[in-house]
């Protein structure tokens, strides 16, 4: 809204990559199959693009950093912008758009969530890699629609497809985790996979609920230590 607004006004000057066009400007076709460093720098790019830093050296501290806290989201983050990155070229995507990493960001993003919102397994795997695929076409499709105002598509194919994954329960072995007990996917891992979501619990069923499961973690596994070096779990339950 910001960005259609400095059309409006003189003390505002858009950026000449969303300028108003009437056609999507495709560029220069793909990059070379020979040239895997440059997909490579392109992933890092993409990691980097989610905070506006368009650099494969913004994305590669950003993944180190991600690393500390989930090697899991870590490592969903980059495989997610390099199968973006790499569906967009497939696809014939403007090489310029892809090496600044336009179209891996979203996908990047979307390969969290999956991995972060639902139990880290197979499925969790696997939908990940469908979400990174829709999402490159999601933003292919709003970039399309945006190019004759001139506004960046942003994150919005990013929101479309994590609400998407978000309201469906029903894909066998992709099991949602309760959004108040949402953390670190190792977290996640650390509960057993009988425990079922609360949207599969029936009248009389004895299961566990997931809300329970997540939190039963090992004390020595916490992520919550006190000044005194004791290690407590102090997640609520």
């Amino acid at each position: 809204m910001f960005v259609l607004a400095s059309y409006s006004f003189d003390q505002f000057e858009a950026a000449s990559f969303i300028q108003p066009n009437l056609k999507v400007d495709h560029g220069s076709r793909g990059i070379s199959a020979v040239e895997f460093k440059a997909l490579f720098e392109a992933s890092l790019t993409s990691v980097g693009q989610i905070v506006f830093c368009g650099s494969p050296l913004s994305g590669g501290l950003m993944l180190l950093g991600m690393v500390f806290y989930s090697r899991i989201a870590a490592i969903a983050a980059f495989c997610g912008a390099f199968i973006g990155c790499g569906f967009a070229t497939a696809l014939g995507a403007d090489a310029t758009a892809v090496l600044a990493g336009h179209y891996g960001y979203n996908a990047a993003l979307s390969s969290i969530a999956a991995v972060t919102f639902f139990m880290p397994n197979r499925q969790a795997i696997l939908m990940a890699v469908v979400a990174c695929v829709l999402a490159v076409l999601n933003d292919g499709a709003w970039k399309a629609i945006a190019a004759p105002l001139g506004a960046p598509t942003g994150g919005w194919p990013f929101w479309n497809i994590s609400i998407l994954f978000l309201l469906q329960d029903k894909i066998p072995g992709f099991i949602p985790i309760p959004l108040a007990e949402v953390a670190a996917p190792e977290d996640h891992m650390m509960a057993p996979r009988t425990a079922k979501p609360n949207s599969q619990i029936t009248e009389g069923d004895e299961s566990p609920r997931r809300e329970v499961i997540v939190l039963q973690k090992s004390p020595r596994m916490s992520r919550f230590k006190p000044r005194g070096g004791k290690v407590e779990n102090k997640l609520p339950i």
